[in-house]
């Protein structure tokens, strides 16, 4: 959960934009954090595992040097690769949540997919995916494009334009100007 959104607006005065770079940083931040305690996990778990796989050869060499049984297969047990994916928080797959918990609210980026998906025509699940990150919305074509097929012109992203935007635009009202 990423709280205290209103302090961007009412006490850091940032624009739409500038917030979301800011989250943006945020989240990577975080992720760079995660990151470095599952590669020490990892570490640790590899390290474990070498010393039992050594302690099970050695084992199996002492009975087959007592004659007690075969040494055995050296590649048994092998060291399991494990993914880090789900570690990660990306708001494009709900996992992350925006909130002001002194005003009182909380939203995912799925909350605004299904307020947009129908005015806009495009499919919630794919509405969600592209909210966050390099995507802009082509005010000619009517279509989502990366930032690649910008061409030069300055678009706010998604997730500036539709979330943000608007949040900024409640608490204007709200506060006045």
């Amino acid at each position: 959960m990423i709280n205290k959104l209103d302090r961007l607006i009412t006490e850091l005065k940032l624009s739409p934009s500038e917030a979301y770079h800011h989250l943006s940083q945020l989240i990577e931040q975080v992720n760079a954090v995660m990151g470095s305690f599952y590669a020490s996990d990892r570490m640790e778990d590899d390290l474990r595992w070498r010393d039992e796989r050594e302690k099970r050869l050695a084992a199996r060499k002492a009975q087959a040097e007592d004659g007690i049984g075969p040494e055995g297969n050296e590649n048994e047990g092998e060291y399991e690769e494990k993914e880090d994916e789900d570690i990660y928080f990306a708001p494009e797959r709900g996992n992350v949540l925006f909130a002001s918990a002194i005003d009182g609210w909380a939203f995912r980026l799925g909350k605004f997919a299904r307020l947009y998906a129908d005015k806009l025509g495009i499919k919630e699940r794919n509405l969600r995916r592209v909210l966050w990150g390099d995507w802009f919305l082509d005010p000619k074509t009517k279509r989502v494009v990366g930032r690649n097929k910008l061409g030069g012109r300055n678009l706010k992203p998604l997730f500036v334009q539709f979330v943000l935007e608007n949040i900024w635009k409640v608490y204007e009202t709200v506060l006045g100007d």
